[in-house]
């Protein structure tokens, strides 16, 4: 049985980033070089991100040429042609990028498990510094690649007021009617508020008031004082 892999999804987003090169950017924080399956698709993805990087043109015609003299395949023209035949449309490059990524991280489990077995059949010493091994390489294997990525503000700023815009209609009044007109309605569900003052301004007894307020609301309310 083999690792899990689909060489006509790489191809599928490959051919939608040389027919679309401006998803390129859309997919980076999505998925690494190393998730492809195939050296050659890794060779093609890799020679367009760094000449998108590098604000070159990028088209079937120049890659070709770029892969040509890297000698990835002996027939690069129909290497490159069956990835833009497989392409669908742009929209699609995220939804490809996120499937390739996931074939990868299982990938990684498979080989993360396969070493933290061999470790739990020869081990001879702390059996909680071997599973504590095994849970980090396993968990380092499955994470997520969007994580800790650069990102492009103008989406990601989008997407937190589009949250927000959403959260207000959630909102959890303080009590305090011109706070809560400030801040939309109130708290928004998920948010940390910090309350910041100089010593003796009333930074506890305001928490305490807030809090009291959304009890007698009857909003569920935890208060921890350390």
């Amino acid at each position: 049985m083999q690792p899990p892999h689909d060489l006509d999804l790489e191809q599928a987003l490959l051919g939608s980033l040389i027919s679309w090169p401006e998803m390129i950017d859309e997919v980076s924080h999505l998925i690494k070089i190393e998730d492809f399956a195939s050296t050659q698709h890794q060779a093609i993805f890799q020679e367009l991100t760094e000449k998108h990087n590098a604000s070159h043109a990028v088209d079937y015609r120049t890659l070709i040429q770029s892969l040509k003299a890297k000698e990835i395949h002996p027939d690069v023209f129909d290497l490159v042609l069956a990835c833009v035949e497989n392409s669908c449309s742009d929209a699609m490059a995220p939804y490809y990028a996120k499937q390739i990524n996931g074939k990868s991280r299982l990938r990684k489990l498979i080989k993360a498990s396969g070493l933290a077995m061999k470790s739990a059949y020869e081990s001879n010493g702390d059996a909680n510094e071997v599973i504590l091994e095994a849970e980090r390489s396993i968990l380092e294997a499955t994470q997520p690649e969007s994580e800790n990525r650069l990102i492009q503000v103008g989406p990601a700023v989008a997407e937190i007021l589009k949250n927000y815009d959403a959260a207000k209609n959630q909102a959890l009044p303080t009590g305090f009617v011109d706070l809560d007109r400030i801040l939309g309605g109130g708290i928004c569900p998920g948010d940390l508020a910090v309350v910041a003052a100089r010593a003796s301004m009333g930074k506890t007894s305001f928490a305490i008031s807030a809090a009291l307020n959304m009890a007698l609301a009857g909003i569920p309310v935890g208060f921890l004082s350390l």
